[in-house]
């Protein structure tokens, strides 16, 4: 039974491999996200966008301030610690966080442009209605718009755990099955190769642990929302595209990104 079941999860690999090539991302457009995480990285920007994302994940879990029994707020920090954000800095939003009269109310906004092309907003604020109403906006001056929750069904929302390689796909499938991983894929970014292993985001911490605990090397593990298939914009829709990117990477509420442009 075993044996049967590796079988099949193989057979779904290899037919998931074919189209997992939009995943490493070598387009111009994927190449100019990659190049402008590292240096929004390095932004203070990028600490309040995660010190909002850690009031959002205690006040989701009634306060609850402990990272040891709150994993949301655990994956968050870890984020936060691998962006050289201080010690102390982390603390005092703990702190602070789980006695704070304002809560961060968060969501996701979705954005329609040309040719199909889709970006999910995910936000962290205190005021959601004037948040959407600057959003709006800015929109208008690129002729995008806000667009129905629906066009979130062309995404499908995972955790993506990001290792490095140990052994070879073969071995690797077996730790997915055992880490109870849905999937895991090769691929190779700045010629260095690498694993990710997919499962459901309420699943995306134990799934980790688990991989610790085999001895992989974790570099990222978060949530996302990936494309079942990616539109191709012109150059002139590519260009307004990428300006309104940075326009909404900018936006100090924006926390995280996600779009289907190829």
């Amino acid at each position: 039974m075993i044996n049967f079941v590796r079988s099949l999860i193989t057979r779904q690999l290899i037919i998931s491999s074919k189209c997992s090539k939009r995943y490493a991302g070598h387009s111009k457009w994927a190449n100019i996200k990659h190049d402008k995480a590292i240096i929004d990285a390095k932004r203070a920007l990028n600490f309040n966008k995660l010190r909002r994302l850690m009031c959002v994940a205690i006040a989701e879990a009634n306060n609850n301030a402990d990272p040891f029994t709150n994993y949301k707020l655990a994956q968050i920090i870890e984020r936060a610690k691998k962006a050289a954000m201080p010690a102390a800095t982390i603390n005092n939003v703990l702190k602070t966080a789980s006695t704070s009269k304002t809560p961060t109310i968060s969501g996701r906004v979705d954005l329609r442009g040309p040719s199909g092309a889709v970006i999910l907003a995910e936000y962290a604020c205190d005021n959601a209605v004037q948040f959407k109403m600057s959003i709006n906006t800015l929109l208008r001056k690129f002729g995008w718009s806000t667009t129905d929750p629906g066009v979130v069904h062309m995404f499908d929302h995972k955790g993506v755990i990001t290792t490095e390689i140990q052994g070879d796909l073969g071995l690797a499938t077996d730790h997915a099955i055992q880490a109870d991983a849905e999937d895991v894929e090769e691929f190779k970014h700045n010629d260095i190769k690498e694993y990710k292993f997919f499962c459901e985001p309420n699943s995306l911490f134990n799934v980790k642990q688990r991989l610790l605990d085999m001895n992989y090397k974790v570099k990222s593990a978060e949530a996302l929302y990936i494309p079942r298939t990616l539109v191709n914009l012109s150059d002139s829709e590519l260009s307004i595209a990428i300006t309104l990117y940075d326009k909404l990477e900018a936006n100090e509420d924006i926390v995280r990104l996600h779009d289907n442009i190829a």
